[in-house]
């Protein structure tokens, strides 16, 4: 492993974003002027887009794990694999939904607003403040480009083939390293067909949805898809102190593919994605206050802190359960946008020595805008930390090449790839800003005010300009053993990646009513005003390094696999948002993450009676190193920031398991259920107590933001009816997940003197829930050829918080996000052109 910091006196400057978008453009025009090239080749008799995941007749979906088309059932990996219509009536509208059908899969809320979740799979996710300096942990792909960052991520899914949830490290065959899974979304692509539809929907919190699609095939060489989603729906969190709703719906999404297909051999396909959402985001709730953990650097004003507080849980607790407070004049409305165009191309050069060869590009480039006031952080009225106004603009684009090889029994992938990011992150927070209110002050003594003036409020500006880079080459191959024992399989792969970040720190922060002086987070420079070049200090880091994987599989019978795999992934270490140490370097990077984990399966089709059944289980163990947690802690200055530091190691095994019962041909069952059990062996934290550290052991902190247990069970019935009636299905799904603590350092452990206040987020832990949702689907009523759907979602109306945000320590306080309440809607769907009745 490689590794360097360095502080150098050259400046980094962002390029602008049209070099990466002609650079993109240009290699996709290098690639795809090869027709001719194709069309000299010999054809492959069975040429199929290997890229695109697809469902053969007997609704049997086909993957794309091992980057080619399988079968679901064939390939030893833990995949859950959603096919479009499945997608539509188990109500999965955006990526986060996915937690209700992919055990093992979940998300959690960011500041940065509902379409920036941090995904998390078997434990493993990125921070909830997501930045540029840090990796998610599990990668997002769009048509196999990957999406890099979590923002603007969870958009509307619509117009698909397919969902793909793959669990467990992904090291050797996909673009981005990731230590949790990856999730491939895979579009319905331009096809021979004219067809089309129109969807309109409305429901209750004034739901509006439109949504649509239409396919024209251009002669037998090209095809055109374009497909769009708005949705817009009211909040149904009500600020009380300033009359405002939260937790607003408003979406739009538009998409256009271009499929080119000159000859049998090569085909490529342009895809152009737009998304654009706002409107007021998710509100907090106050529910814990711990009156320990208010720091002591308020002095005399800390008791009229802790008091206030209180009397604000009272307030919260005496409120209905969608309804919470605010501070007052304040609003929390997000914007984002991101932007993709990218293509795949994919050239079947027929048989050669070295097999069938297929050669494959997917380039793409993505921009993200994102802005997201947010005074909601402490839940409540007495306004102790929020963000001003925080913001993120970056770009990044990708080039992967491979030669995929089929050599009868032995297969293979061999490939090169390149990713590029950078951009602009930062935002602008205030702490402690209600010791400087008039609401305040004018109920203090003297002596209270004069110490608010000169240290309080703390303003903080962050802001950094990041540079990442990323260079892997891989190959990955399998081979049929069959003659050794029929239905025996091995396979095995291994990506070489060298990571390169480059960040600038510029942030700054004052203190006090009036502040004439602003310190520099990064160095020791103190200026009158803002000064942005003042504060720029530029810092780099690399690291190379092997990640590999290994299977052995063995098919039992044509219904049966089993199968044992090891695997070694790795996450990139990163750099924090700011220094933890004014005016120094020291601490703000972090070490890569390391995984070895080693699964064993079943994947299985048989029949119990006349009842078809399909049994599908993994088992795993996994070894950590240097895991990345992220956990709120005490600048130097004493304002707060979040952080991510590693803990030195952690075990965990758990396992996954997914039933599906169909006993007649109108009625199937199904259910799954996912756990894990984690446990540091290594975790520790310093605490500096009159200038001694002292080490405290946080081994027994349970894994943050993530739920042990989560399970599902659904039930499908379609009606006996006459043909000329139409057909009519109901869909009855509940799922649910045990508690979680929203932290990552809720230790046990109090250290010296029971100082170290972060065991106070204990306190914080969320308790377990469960929500039932159902739809009824009624398509071509009474031949009249168009689809009436109504769907009820939460239909018993359950009261459950997904998310939390503890600040126990400096601010004492803990506020959580409460789900939706019961939502129902209605929709009028009509197919046209092939695609209709």
């Amino acid at each position: 492993m490689g590794r360097r910091i360095e502080g150098r006196a050259r400046t980094l400057a962002p390029a602008r974003s049209t070099r990466a978008w002609l650079l993109a453009c240009a290699a996709t025009a290098i690639f795809t002027a090869a027709p001719a090239l194709a069309q000299e080749a010999n054809p492959a008799p069975e040429a199929q887009d290997s890229a695109v995941a697809d469902v053969t007749d007997d609704g049997e979906i086909l993957v794309t794990a091992r980057r080619r088309a399988e079968s679901l059932q064939d390939v030893p990996v833990a995949i859950t694999a959603l096919e479009g219509e499945t997608l539509r009536n188990q109500a999965v509208v955006k990526v986060e939904d996915l937690a209700r059908v992919a055990p093992g899969f979940s998300s959690s809320q960011s500041v940065r607003g509902g379409s920036s979740p941090s995904y998390s799979i078997r434990g493993l996710k990125g921070a909830t403040s997501q930045t540029l300096l840090l990796d998610p942990a599990v990668g997002i792909y769009f048509a196999d480009f990957n999406l890099s960052r979590g923002t603007g991520t969870n958009q509307s899914l619509y117009d698909l083939q397919s969902v793909q949830v793959l669990r467990g490290p992904q090291g050797t065959l996909f673009g981005r390293n990731s230590t949790g899974g990856a999730v491939l979304v895979e579009p319905n692509r331009p096809s021979d067909r004219f067809e089309g539809y129109v969807e309109l929907g409305a429901g209750n919190y004034e739901m509006r949805d439109v949504e649509g699609m239409i396919n024209i095939p251009i002669g037998d060489a090209i095809a055109i898809r374009a497909a769009g989603k708005m949705s817009r729906r009211n909040g149904y969190m009500h600020d009380v102190v300033n009359d405002r709703y939260a937790n607003e719906l408003d979406a739009t999404s538009a998409r256009l593919s271009i499929r080119l297909r000159p000859s049998d051999n090569f085909e490529s396909t342009f895809i152009g994605s737009y998304y654009k959402g706002g409107g007021a985001d998710a509100a907090m709730k106050l529910y814990v206050v711990a009156p320990d953990g208010v720091t002591s650097g308020l002095g005399p004003a800390r008791a009229a802190i802790i008091t206030a507080l209180q009397s604000e849980l009272a307030r919260a607790q005496a409120l209905g359960p969608y309804e919470y407070r605010n501070q007052p004049g304040t609003f929390a409305d997000v914007y984002d946008r991101a932007r993709t165009i990218q293509n795949n191309t994919q050239i079947e050069l027929g048989d050669t020595p070295l097999g069938k060869i297929t050669l494959k590009n997917v380039i793409g480039y993505r921009d993200v805008a994102n802005r997201y006031p947010d005074p909601y952080l402490t839940g409540s009225a007495v306004d102790l930390f929020h963000h001003e106004f925080g913001r993120l603009n970056s770009s990044s684009w990708s080039e992967e090449f491979q030669i995929q090889g089929d050599a009868g029994k032995f297969d293979y992938v061999l490939g090169a790839y390149y990713f590029k990011e950078q951009g602009t992150d930062g935002f602008d927070s205030v702490q402690f800003s209600y010791l400087a209110s008039p609401e305040f002050l004018s109920t203090q003594p003297q002596a209270v005010r004069d110490y608010v003036r000169t240290r309080y409020p703390v303003r903080n500006r962050s802001e950094t300009f990041a540079r990442n880079q990323s260079y892997a080459a891989f190959l990955h191959a399998e081979y049929d053993l069959s003659d050794l024992l029929q239905g025996l399989n091995i396979a095995g792969g291994i990506r070489v990646t060298h990571d390169k970040r480059a960040v600038v720190y510029r942030g700054q922060n004052t203190t006090g009513m009036n502040p004439t002086a602003y310190r520099c987070v990064a160095n020791s420079v103190t200026t009158t005003s803002f000064d942005r070049d003042a504060c720029a200090v530029p810092t780099e880091i690399s690291y190379t390094e092997p990640t590999y994987d290994a299977s052995l599989s063995y098919k039992i019978s044509p219904d049966v696999l089993t199968y044992l795999s090891y695997n070694v992934g790795y996450r990139a270490g990163g750099f924090n948002n700011s220094p933890p140490i004014t005016g120094s370097l020291e601490g703000v990077s972090f070490e890569p993450e390391f995984v070895k984990s080693l699964e064993t399966g079943l994947k299985s089709n048989f029949r119990v009676g006349g009842a078809r059944v399909r049994f599908n289980a993994a088992a795993f163990y996994e070894w950590f190193s240097n895991i990345q947690r992220q956990t709120f802690r005490t600048a130097s200055n004493g304002g707060v920031s979040s952080g991510v530091n590693n803990a030195s190691s952690l075990r965990m095994y758990g396992g996954e398991f997914e039933l599906s019962i169909s006993p007649t041909r109108r009625l199937q069952f199904s259910g799954s259920y996912a756990f894990i059990r984690p446990k540091y062996t290594k975790y520790t934290d310093i605490q500096v107590i009159s200038g001694v550290q002292n080490i405290i052991d946080l081994s027994d902190a349970p894994l943050g933001f993530v739920p042990y247990n989560q399970y599902s069970a659904s039930v499908r019935y379609d009606l006996p009816l006459p043909e000329s009636a139409g057909e009519v299905s109901a869909f009855l799904t509940w799922s649910g997940q045990s508690g979680m603590t929203p932290s990552d350092n809720a230790t046990s452990n109090c250290g010296p003197a029971g100082t170290y206040f972060n065991c106070l987020n204990r306190l914080s832990r969320l308790p377990g829930f469960s929500t039932v949702n159902f739809r009824l689907d009624w398509r071509n009523v009474a031949s009249a050829k168009f689809d009436l759907a109504l769907f009820v979602n939460n239909l018993t109306d359950e009261v459950y918080y997904p998310f939390a945000q503890p600040l126990l320590t400096p601010f004492g306080t803990s506020a959580r996000a409460v789900g939706a309440p019961r939502t129902w809607g209605v929709s009028l769907r009509v197919p046209f052109g092939d695609g209709g009745y």
